[in-house]
């Protein structure tokens, strides 16, 4: 399907407003570039937001390029083309004829041009940030860490400070100590000499020595007035210098604090006028969006009007390929017949692979276990036998000696019914004879008294129960 233009009929028309039809063309050029551009920000955002992948960045990039100029190429073709249709068919005075036509391009028409506001006013965020450069906001962290720093510096000078003037008292206190020590020793001395004295000579020195201990106390005396001066005269010093500390850390963090408040007042002035010059930005670039609209309309107007008083119409002329299915479909069909072409191959190919398993059905087998198993053939059963119902039970008598027992024998499967009968018949035509019995420990025969020994003497019992047990029994001592 191809549009074409005819010859124009009054070319003289299209040479006396050429100029004006380039300036209409020029101004639709404009209105829809500065739309694009608002429309391709905001779009290509989105789909950068929500169509990461895990290609390459460079790859990703490129798709989201891709979707959006296909998104803006639909807006923006659509607008266009319904707008000149609506145009065209206002100038020819063919609205009432084609009604539903019309009316849906101007639907068309005020849907497309109504996104493309929407999508340009969200737009102009991102562009307008784009334009207005951010302000470089001061950070007040050197600050913070100078203070920091002086405030170290001013404890570790009292620190040092404090410490010299305690070791210088200390020093002064003890030379002040040695002194008055060295009076003390040599006033006891004295003393020590008149006690010596008065042994010495029987005389009494009684005045003497209290006039010496009265010189030592008024040295200790003296002595503990000069420690305590020197001691208060420390304690007058440290507390300057702690007042003195005190005062250069508050100028610090005074200084600090100024500082700081005008860094922050200074970034809070830069913001205001960012976010002042942002919204004034894009107040601007959304009456520019607001402007192209009608400018579009307009020149649109001019270029159908020149067009349809020169004559020039455009004619759609529908080529072979309108009547041939879409490359679309075309492409859908021919994945569907590759794929179905090479499933079924690979299918059929593994089917064949597969061989079937010949089950052979199992046969129950019945055994003998009378003494030794054996193999019995369920085929060769009478019909009593296999007609046999495992809830039925079978009366036995077994004569043993003079006595008789009877015994009930339940029958646990349907094929050794007879056997049963057999063993008891042998066993009661075997013990009427001969009375004998096989011991179950050595297995010798041997005639038993009475109906429930089993062993043969006192000695094979003992040994079969130590071989059970593991240990000799313990016999119970008769009374």
């Amino acid at each position: 399907m191809q549009i074409i233009k005819n010859a124009p009929k009054k070319p003289e028309i299209l040479q006396r407003d050429g100029q004006i039809l380039k300036a209409a063309k020029t101004g639709i050029i404009l209105a829809v570039s500065w739309s694009i551009y608002t429309e391709y920000n905001f779009i290509n955002s989105i789909a950068a937001q929500n169509l990461d992948t895990f290609l390459p960045p460079a790859v990703d990039a490129f798709i989201h390029f891709l979707i959006t100029l296909f998104a803006i190429s639909i807006i923006e073709g659509t607008g266009l083309t319904m707008l000149a249709y609506f145009i065209d068919n206002y100038l020819n005075k063919t609205l009432r004829t084609n009604f539903i036509n019309c009316i849906g391009a101007g639907l068309l028409v005020l849907l497309s041009y109504s996104f493309t506001v929407g999508v340009s006013f969200y737009g102009v965020q991102t562009v307008s940030k784009k334009w207005v450069e951010a302000p470089t906001l001061s950070s007040t962290s050197i600050i913070d860490s100078l203070a920091k720093k002086e405030k170290q510096d001013i404890q570790r000078t009292f620190s040092s400070d404090s410490l010299l003037i305690a070791v210088n008292y200390n020093n002064q206190i003890e030379a002040i100590k040695n002194e008055y020590k060295a009076k003390i020793d040599k006033l006891k001395r004295s003393i020590s000499n008149y006690k010596r004295k008065e042994q010495r000579t029987g005389q009494s020195y009684f005045s003497a020595r209290n006039y010496l201990q009265g010189k030592i106390e008024n040295l200790k005396s003296e002595q503990a007035q000069s420690i305590g001066a020197l001691q208060a005269a420390a304690g007058a010093e440290l507390k300057d210098l702690i007042e003195t500390r005190r005062t250069a850390a508050n100028n610090t963090r005074t200084k600090a604090q100024d500082k700081t408040k005008q860094i922050d007042n200074s970034n809070t002035e830069k913001q205001n006028n960012y976010k002042s010059e942002l919204s004034s930005t894009v107040l601007k670039m959304k009456y520019g969006v607001l402007f192209s609209l009608p400018l579009l309309l307009f020149c649109m107007v001019i270029i159908r009007n020149i067009y349809f008083k020169a004559g020039v119409t455009e004619k759609v002329q529908i080529d072979d390929y309108f009547y041939r299915d879409s490359i679309l479909n075309k492409t859908r069909n021919l994945i569907r017949v590759k794929w179905l072409s090479f499933a079924h191959h690979h299918l059929d190919k593994q089917y064949l692979k597969l061989k079937e398993i010949e089950h052979t059905p199992r046969v129950n087998k019945v055994f003998d276990r009378s003494e030794i198993t054996q193999y019995v053939n369920p085929y060769q059963l009478n019909d009593n036998q296999q007609n046999f119902k495992s809830d039925d039970t079978i009366s036995a008598v077994v004569a043993i000696g003079d006595d008789t027992k009877k015994e009930r024998y339940k029958a646990t499967a349907p094929a050794v019914t007879g056997l049963y009968d057999n063993r008891i018949e042998q066993e009661q035509r075997n013990d009427t004879q001969t009375n004998l019995r096989s011991c179950r420990h050595c297995k010798n025969d041997y005639k038993y008294n009475h109906n429930k020994q089993i062993y043969c003497s006192q000695s094979c019992r003992k040994a079969a129960w130590k071989a059970k047990n593991g240990r000799e029994p313990m016999m119970k001592k008769k009374k």
